[in-house]
């Protein structure tokens, strides 16, 4: 070592301390990166996995869209798909890296620290964050309904594009009539497309579905002013058109809701109205053909004195469709499904004490069971009213939240906001305004405070959900009319979530679906093939950050090296220097003595001569 001490080169000292410092902080930046490495390598590895679990449940809705399965081997393809989804989402809960949660989009920022530079690994390592919807939507788009109302609506792909459709029903005053506009994918829906219904009549409610099995979507739309209320079939063209199918008498009168389920599993879908008749609510069911054609009614007496809301689900997890319908004095009525198109006894509850307008069944509680969810009038508020499943065909305790101020007409359960919990979405009036009003739900079979929106501006009297411009964020559509009497659909977009930019990764979520039915596996698949999609440009975009780091890391070592010889050259002794001058020193000395050997021998030799 050239310096030893302080005293030997106070500067050259001082200057090689802080190279060799930074030569170890390289080092140590080096340790760094490769545990980033590890870190994307974790992530990689699971993406992978939910890429294999997605692939079979996309497989899955392959085989249940066949035409050859009924209700029970649906149900079987169903269990395994729902299985697959759990563990889609217990992968993406609970993959990590030294409690950094990688995948749920829950983590803070990691900053991998490179030498005395920062690499972020942000949404860097997975590419641009994926939409997430927050609950809360945006500015409101309005389109030209019929001239006096726009009674429901449905978003489909009716022209086989991968983009949603809008179909919605309506009436002049004289004529019913069906319109469609076709999507363009970003949000917006094009020009008008509209078909009449038969002869004079109204159209209250439409369904939507493949009742001829051509794979195109087909549509049903009941009218319940001109006598006999009647079932129009409109079959779908496979370009956004309909062309005119049979027409079906509707048991009773004042049709009010109408549905398409595989009630007998055959494979086929079956009519399902629901309205009023001999005084009570009714229930018709025609069975499908399987060519777009259905045979004889069958009538069955339901709760209350009209029937105005309709669905169909499997309530005592038999894996047989069971009606429900919602009406007069809030009575919500079931009849278990019996597996043959037919159904056993009845058991009504009360809901809401001024009416029920409309009812589904979702899963509010997370236990897999469906629950019973309305929505109508207290006295002078809209209100939605929640009783949760036993899993048997029975429900318990009526829990209500107040929804829009003046009357709830229309209800949606889905999950708008991405967090695995079924939310809450309502359309009606508020104090003469159409709304439309959002309650988040808790996972427990509780929501939170509700958040309204300015529909139509007089009532909105339907809503529904759907991503109509492929950020997998659900959108909002209400329909309804004005203050002049105008039919009118109100679209908001749904607003995504503020996803932390440097989060390890953007939340990755499986939206909710069935495969129980031959539709709800049509639906399915452009869902699973958005997620797939995005499970591979997450994976390639991993690649990517890999590489990066690699070169960093690179980088990092050469710089540790070079810095390492630098301090060096100042710390270390020059050997070829300090070597020549141990040899000059050595000849000095060899020198030195020779000179003083002679000089001690002067005086003896002098003596001698003397002598």
């Amino acid at each position: 070592m050239r310096i030893n001490t302080a005293a030997d080169d106070a500067a050259g000292l001082a200057v090689s301390s802080l190279l060799q410092a930074d030569a170890r902080i390289f080092g140590q930046g080096v340790r760094n990166v490769n545990d980033a490495i590890s870190l994307i390598s974790i992530t990689e590895g699971a993406l992978g996995e939910l890429g294999g679990v997605v692939t079979r449940i996309r497989e899955l809705s392959e085989q249940s869209a066949n035409g050859t399965f009924g209700s029970t081997q649906r149900k079987a393809i169903d269990a395994e798909a729902q299985e697959l989804k759990k563990e889609f989402d217990r992968i993406v809960a609970t993959t990590s890296f030294n409690g950094i949660n990688l995948l749920d989009g829950s983590s803070a920022t990691v900053a991998i620290q490179v030498g005395h530079s920062v690499l972020e690994l942000g949404s860097g390592p997975v590419g641009s964050p994926s939409s997430v919807g927050s609950g809360t939507f945006g500015t409101a788009t309005t389109y030209l309904g019929h001239a006096q109302r726009t009674t429901s609506a449905a978003l489909e792909d009716l022209n086989g594009d991968g983009r949603l459709d809008l179909l919605y029903a309506g009436y002049d005053g004289a004529d019913g009539y069906l319109t469609t506009r076709l999507g363009t994918g970003s949000g917006t829906f094009g020009g008008v497309v509209s078909f009449r219904e038969y002869g004079d009549s109204t159209a209250p409610k439409i369904a939507t579905g493949d009742v001829n099995n051509d794979g195109r979507v087909d549509a049903v739309a009941v009218d319940n002013i001109y006598s006999p209320d009647s079932a129009h079939i409109y079959l779908g063209a496979g370009t956004g058109g309909f062309s005119v199918g049979s027409t079906y008498t509707i048991p009773g009168s004042d049709a009010k809701a109408v549905t398409l389920g595989d009630l007998n599993g055959d494979g086929n879908l079956d009519l399902v109205t629901a309205g009023s008749g001999g005084g009570t609510g009714r229930l018709a069911v025609r069975l499908g053909a399987g060519n777009g054609t259905f045979g004889a009614a069958t009538s069955y007496s339901m709760g209350g004195t009209s029937a105005e809301g309709l669905a169909l689900g499997d309530v005592n997890g038999d894996g047989i469709l069971d009606a429900v319908t919602a009406g007069s004095g809030g009575t919500a009525t079931i009849r278990l499904g019996l597996g043959d198109g037919t159904f056993g006894g009845m058991t009504s509850y009360i809901n809401e004490s001024g009416g029920s307008s409309s009812v589904t069944l979702a899963d509010i509680n997370n236990d897999t069971v469906a629950d019973l969810v309305t929505a109508g009038t207290n006295g002078t508020n809209g209100f939605a009213t929640v009783r949760i499943g036993s899993g048997t065909g029975t429900f318990g305790a009526a829990v209500s939240y107040r929804m829009d101020t003046t009357r709830s007409y229309s209800l949606a359960a889905s999950d708008i906001n991405g967090d695995g919990n079924t939310d809450l979405v309502t359309s009606g009036t508020s104090g003469g305004q159409g709304s439309a009003t959002v309650r988040l739900g808790n996972g427990d079979g509780t929501f939170r405070v509700a958040t309204s929106y300015a529909a139509e501006s007089a009532e909105s009297t339907f809503v529904t959900l759907g991503d109509i411009n492929g950020d997998n964020v659900f959108d909002l559509v209400t329909a309804g009319r004005t203050s002049g009497n105008t039919g009118e659909v109100t679209v908001r977009l749904g607003v995504a979530a503020a996803v932390n930019a440097a989060s390890v990764l953007p939340p990755l979520s499986l939206p909710s679906f069935s495969l129980a039915t031959q539709g709800g596996a049509r639906s399915a698949m452009s869902v699973l093939d958005t997620t797939l999609d995005t499970i591979s440009s997450r994976r390639g975009a991993i690649g990517a950050s890999q590489s990066r780091l690699q070169s960093a890391a690179r980088n990092l070592w050469t710089q540790r090296e070079n810095y390492i010889a630098a301090s060096s050259r100042i710390t270390d002794a020059d050997v070829a220097e300090e070597g020549a001058g141990l040899i000059r020193q050595g000849i000095l000395q060899d020198v030195g003595a020779a000179i003083l050997g002679q000089a001690n021998q002067a005086p003896s030799l002098a003596i001698q001569l003397i002598g």
